[in-house]
C-alpha cells in the first residue's frame, strides 16, 4: 500500500447564532462546452448566509487556481488567486444566483451555483 502525504488545513469560520451553513456541491465540467459532471471533487464549498462568504476547502493540491465568482442577477463579478490547497474564502452576494467558477492550473474547471433570497427586503 503505497503512503500519501496529505496534509488537512482545518479553519474555524466565524458563524453568528442561528446561522445556518449550507453545503454547496461543486461539479467538474469537461470539454469545450461545460456540462456538469458528476465526478466528485476534492473541493468543498461551505456558504454562511449571515456572513456573505463562501468557504472553498481544496482536499487536494490542484496547484495555483483562479476563483471567479459571479453574480447573475448585476452581472459583477471578482476574481480570487489561491495556492490550490487548503481554504479560500470568497464574498457571495445576497443577490439572488452566484456561479463559482474554479479553474485549476492542470486546465481543469468546477463550478458551484448558490442561490439566495435577501430575507431583508
Amino acid at each position: 500500500m503505497a503512503a500519501f502525504g496529505v496534509s488537512f488545513i482545518s479553519f474555524s469560520a466565524p458563524v453568528a447564532d442561528g446561522d445556518d451553513v449550507i453545503i454547496i456541491e461543486v461539479t467538474e465540467h469537461a470539454g469545450p462546452v461545460a456540462r456538469p459532471g458528476r465526478s466528485s471533487s476534492n473541493i468543498e464549498c461551505l456558504y454562511y448566509p449571515s456572513l456573505q462568504t463562501a468557504y472553498l476547502s481544496f482536499y487536494a493540491d490542484y496547484g495555483f487556481v483562479e476563483v471567479v465568482v459571479s453574480n447573475i442577477t448585476s452581472g459583477t463579478s471578482n476574481t480570487y488567486h489561491h495556492s490550490g490547497i487548503g481554504t479560500c474564502p470568497v464574498v457571495v452576494s445576497r443577490e439572488w444566483l452566484t456561479t463559482i467558477d474554479i479553474y485549476t492550473e492542470g486546465g481543469k474547471y468546477y463550478q458551484a451555483l448558490i442561490m439566495t433570497i435577501n430575507s431583508n427586503d
